[in-house]
This record gives structure tokens, sequence and C-alpha cells, in this order.
């Protein structure tokens, strides 16, 4: 019983802080200055781990098309600003973003976010790139090569976005 009301407690505490971060997205994007200022400063006070395991879970799960457009983007520039991102993840979480990106692709509605997730993902990709060209995720290769070959026109845009 305990341990029940625990994960219940859990659970509301990671929804509670889904919304916190959901409605900082939001202030980044506020046309007044000193909203948006202070929601910077927030933003950059977090440290990067923390910032990509909420901007995935807003790519997936917001119900506002603006912090679904917004987090892809913002994921972009982390995936593209700094160097050792990835080395610094946990493998479980390398995976999960890794697996969470592809899915988005498949489930996102709006051409423009899906085009900003695709984004996000060749940003992912040319991070993963060794010095011999080497691409170390495979499951995008395949992932790749099955919008090619899909019936949905979305997706196969998708692929070639990705690729160029």
């Amino acid at each position: 019983m305990r341990s029940m009301h625990r994960l219940g407690n859990m659970v509301a505490v990671m929804a509670n802080e889904q919304q916190q971060f959901e409605s900082l997205i939001s202030q980044l994007m506020s046309p007044d200055n000193a909203i948006r200022n202070q929601a910077q400063a927030h933003y950059g006070s977090l440290d990067e781990e923390t910032k990509i395991k909420f901007l995935i879970q807003m790519i997936k799960t917001s119900g506002i098309p603006e912090v679904r457009q917004m987090s892809a983007v913002l994921l972009r520039r982390i995936y593209s600003s700094s160097v050792d991102f990835y080395d610094k993840l946990a493998p479980a979480l390398q995976e999960e973003m890794k697996n969470d990106l592809l899915q988005a692709i498949n489930t996102e509605q709006l051409p423009t976010i899906r085009k900003k997730i695709c984004d996000a993902v060749a940003e992912l990709s040319r991070s993963l790139l060794d010095e011999d060209g080497y691409n170390h995720w495979q499951e995008l290769l395949k992932f790749l090569f099955e919008c090619c070959n899909s019936s949905k026109s979305e997706l196969k845009e998708s692929a070639l976005h990705i690729f160029v």
C-alpha cells in the first residue's frame, strides 16, 4: 500500500514538472521581454540532460503545437552546439531519446513540426558520426529505409529532409 502511494506521488510530481516545463517553453515564446528574459535565464540554468528529457517529452505529449515546435528547435540547438552532450547521457536515455524522436516523426500530424523534429534527428545523426564517417545510429538507417518505402508521402518527405 505504501509503495503504491509513493508511486502515485512520483507520477504527480512528474506531471507537475512537465506542466512547469511546458509553461517555461511557452514563456520562452512570450512577446513580453521581461517574461521571456526570465524564462531564458531559468532555461539556461537547467543541465543538458534535464533539458533533453523534458524537450523530448514536450515533443511527444504537449497539446500545444507551438510548444512541440519550439521544443524540437531547442533540442536541435543542443545537438548542434554541444560537442559531447551525447556521451554525458546515460545509455538508457541515449536509446530512449533516439527511439522517441523516430516515433515522434511517425506520430506528428503537423508538417511544420514534423520537419523541425526531422531537423533535430538530422543534427543528432551528424553528432553520432565518427571520424571515419561511420554512423553509430543503426536504427536511423532502418527507419529511413522504411520511410522511403512507406505509402505515406509525409514519411517519404521526412526521410528526404533528414538525408538533406
